[in-house]
């Protein structure tokens, strides 16, 4: 009992089946910045656009990284905040997260306010 307390205490998941990676969280925030500016391309072209995307430098670490219980529904999805480091700031973030394939995808995020560091 007393070993379960301890490590549900230091595990930074309520679930360790739905616990994602640092690694893959950094490949999660990617490949969602990736679609975003996909879509916003897509949607400049269709209209006959011309949309020019400022690439700041992407997250190169995640910290802070705590998840909660799984979502009730068939399909394996959880919501974790954590503060993913860029360049010069830090971003305090809460995704919701599903796990397709074995791999982790965002399908909503909300930043909060950038930090200076």
């Amino acid at each position: 009992m007393f070993s379960t307390l301890l490590l549900a205490a230091t595990s930074r998941c309520a679930s360790l089946l739905l616990c994602p990676t640092y690694t893959e969280l950094i490949d999660a925030l990617l490949a969602h910045d990736s679609t975003v500016r996909k879509v916003a391309a897509d949607e400049a072209l269709r209209k006959g656009e011309i949309v020019l995307f400022h690439l700041p430098q992407a997250a190169w670490q995640i910290r802070d990284v705590s998840c909660g219980d799984r979502e009730p529904g068939e399909l394996p999805i959880t919501t974790c905040e954590f503060t993913a480091r860029y360049t010069g700031r830090d971003v305090h973030q809460i995704a919701r997260l599903i796990q397709q394939t074995g791999n982790w995808r965002i399908i909503e995020i909300q930043p909060a306010a950038a930090s200076r560091r």
